[in-house]
């Protein structure tokens, strides 16, 4: 018996053979976050569709509802942005999203940001301490032609003079 898939089948089937049961995985999302949700989107992967881990605006945004006779009559309402919102993409639903989210989630650590501080840091040292080598290592290249400027500069030749070729010894 032979199956032909004639089309992607992402609006028809919702889901992975793999997945684990969608209600436990939303129950333990809401556990770590309350704002985070899982929903499946038919669009992605070539239209076969994968599952999406969001997350729901905390803030809500004026929509403009209508105008009548110059006036503009707003409503506040949760609006997702698919950017903003987004977390990840998850070719099924199993224990490993929570690894990842842990792995992703900069907000468990009280100062996440003293760590690229400090490489910054230390990547600075790092980059001074190479040029003071570098320009140690210039400066022996170059002694001989050194000793003579400041031989010529202390008999009374312009140095700029001595740069630009215009000097004859």
């Amino acid at each position: 018996m032979n199956i032909d898939l004639l089309a992607p089948t992402g609006k028809l089937v919702v889901g992975h053979v793999a997945d684990m049961g969608r209600k436990d995985i939303e129950r333990r999302l809401q556990r770590y976050d309350p704002f985070l949700y899982i929903s499946w989107n038919a669009k992605k992967n070539n239209r076969w569709g994968c599952w999406e881990v969001r997350r729901l605006p905390e803030q809500k945004t004026s929509i403009l509802m209508a105008e009548y006779k110059g006036a503009e009559f707003y409503s506040l309402e949760y609006v997702e942005n698919g950017i903003i919102n987004h977390v990840m993409d998850v070719p099924a639903l199993d224990l490993r999203i929570f690894k990842r989210l842990y792995e992703m989630d900069t907000w468990r650590s009280k100062n996440w940001g003293a760590e690229y501080e400090e490489a910054e840091r230390v990547e600075r040292e790092a980059y001074r301490a190479k040029m003071k080598e570098d320009l140690r290592y210039n400066m022996k290249q170059h002694k001989k032609m050194l000793s003579v400027f400041k031989e010529e500069v202390k008999s009374g030749v312009n140095p700029f003079a001595f740069f630009t070729g215009r000097y004859k010894s």
